[in-house]
């Protein structure tokens, strides 16, 4: 693959990762308390304001709102920063280990990726492993075999 088509995979996939990210904090505040993860807007915990697009750009928020609210100035938790920096930063590194052909092995790794975030920082918070997030672990990689399985021999 040509450097530059390269960099740009792997700052595409950066930026999707932060993006997945964000939704990863949605999963880890939300699914420890049994509160639904896709049918309600994000507020703040301590005025419990809705957020707006603004105040929900993965890193570049936490960064302009100086990791406070924008109308209460609650203290917004660093884990929201470091979760979005460290997805976007494992997509990225998925994306040069799989530069050359991302489908199918490397789509499989990054959904990997995230499941792996969420039950670590779930665990850290909660000390649980929540079985709604470690009983879809088998899917990606038999859909991984489905679509292909190992390469063959070189």
């Amino acid at each position: 693959m040509e450097p530059l088509s390269l960099w740009l995979q792997v700052a595409f996939l950066a930026a999707v990762g932060t993006a997945v990210g964000s939704f990863l904090n949605v999963c880890i505040d939300r699914l420890p308390a049994g509160r639904p993860i896709l049918m309600s807007r994000s507020i703040c915990d301590t005025c419990h304001r809705l957020l707006g697009p603004r105040d929900l750009v993965p890193l570049l928020s936490y960064l302009w709102l100086r990791e406070r609210c924008r109308s209460c100035h609650a203290s917004i938790p660093p884990r929201l920063f470091l979760v979005e920096l460290l997805t976007g930063a494992l997509f990225a590194v998925v994306a040069l280990a799989f530069a050359d052909s991302l489908f199918p092995q490397g789509i499989v790794l990054l959904l990997y990726v995230g499941l792996l975030i969420a039950i670590f920082f779930i665990d850290l918070e909660h000390q649980l492993v929540l079985d709604k997030v470690v009983y879809p672990a088998p899917f990606p990689s038999s859909s991984y075999w489905r679509l292909g399985g190992p390469p063959g021999p070189a």
